[in-house]
């Protein structure tokens, strides 16, 4: 709120509620706020907002792009949901290998794209930003 974009005002529809830029950067701002500034995922803010994911998804993209948010690219297990791993931009997402866990919990399997999900956390510059706002 105090990084001056409050000022782009867009805002975004497709079907679903509309959801300015300004509510979306005032949710991150909660979540920064939080005790351990918590991992989200697009879908966390769809839920407050009813906004579309894909509208969403768009403007984290651009926090993220800012330096106000990290992405985090986690491998869940295709039956649980369990989190197994994690990867950052950049590495190497095993999509088409087989997974097999160092402690032989889960039966292997062929990771998908279905299988990785994005989530970001705020950057330690926005979490100071939220804790003084």
């Amino acid at each position: 709120m105090g990084s001056g974009r409050g000022k782009t005002r867009r805002s975004l529809s497709a079907g679903t509620a509309t959801v300015t830029t300004d509510s979306v950067q005032s949710i991150v701002e909660e979540f920064a706020a939080e005790p351990g500034a918590p991992r989200f995922r697009a879908s966390q803010i769809v839920q407050r907002t009813g906004a579309d994911v894909g509208d969403v998804y768009e403007q984290l993209e651009a926090l993220a792009a800012h330096g106000d948010l990290e992405r985090h690219f986690e491998l869940c297990h295709p039956i649980t949901g369990r989190p197994l791993e994690e990867f950052r931009l950049g590495d190497k997402v095993p999509v088409g290998d087989t997974y097999e866990s160092e402690d032989g919990r889960e039966e292997p399997f062929i990771v998908t794209a279905d299988d990785i999900f994005i989530s970001f956390s705020p950057t330690l510059t926005l979490r100071k930003r939220a804790y003084r706002g």
